[in-house]
């Protein structure tokens, strides 16, 4: 779809400055996903399109997803950190210019590395473990975050724990957790990240700004 601006609209745009770009519309940018295009990205970033409105269901399930993955955690006694994203306002990277974001979980023991949850339900399983944009969110919190270490989650739910979840009705239990492992819809993915790669896809990043 082509955006067509006034030059007054245009000048109202810039003098609120351009958005920083966030771990999301990273992926995006490098063309990695699938849902969304560059030029919505873009646009989103220069305040001429509205930021992307989510399904309050996948808001739900993504908080219950990373609710599992903090009792999972707890349970193998890793020592990690979490944040409120309206405290930190969304970013916890308030000092860099040009990239930002929200951590979903900072894990100092048994080695520092920074942990990314994404969750789906069952039947999207082989989608969900091929989704590259989620790779580069978790990359660029990386390097950001200055350690190589990356952890991804992917919790993957059945059409009945998602009734549950939209009834508020799941259950979050060590049970819960071990029935989901046993039946690998719990998985994670360890990836020791490539500083150098992630700074030229940053800087590729940047071109669109």
């Amino acid at each position: 779809n082509m955006v067509c601006l006034e030059q007054e609209e245009i000048d109202k745009l810039t003098k609120k400055g351009v958005k920083k770009i966030t771990g999301t519309n990273f992926g995006c940018l490098l063309g990695k996903n699938s849902f969304k295009k560059k030029g919505d990205a873009v646009l989103e970033m220069f305040r001429v399109l509205p930021k992307e409105e989510i399904d309050p269901f996948y808001t739900k399930r993504g908080d219950i997803a990373e609710k599992l993955i903090h009792r999972l955690l707890m349970l193998q006694n890793f020592s990690f950190k979490t944040w409120d994203a309206k405290t930190i306002k969304y970013d916890n990277f308030p000092k860099d210019a040009e990239f930002g974001g929200l951590l979903d979980i900072g894990i100092s023991a048994p080695k520092r590395a920074v942990g990314e949850v994404k969750s789906a339900n069952v039947s999207r399983k082989e989608h969900l473990l091929a989704n590259e944009s989620y790779i580069c969110q978790g990359e660029l919190y990386c390097e950001l975050s200055k350690t190589q270490n990356l952890i991804m989650f992917y919790v993957m739910f059945t059409d009945e724990e998602e009734e549950r979840i939209k009834n508020d009705t799941f259950i979050l239990s060590k049970e819960q957790v071990d029935k989901m492992l046993k039946e690998e819809r719990i998985i994670t993915k360890i990836i020791d990240v490539d500083f150098e790669k992630v700074r030229t896809n940053k800087q590729i990043a940047l071109d669109y700004k």
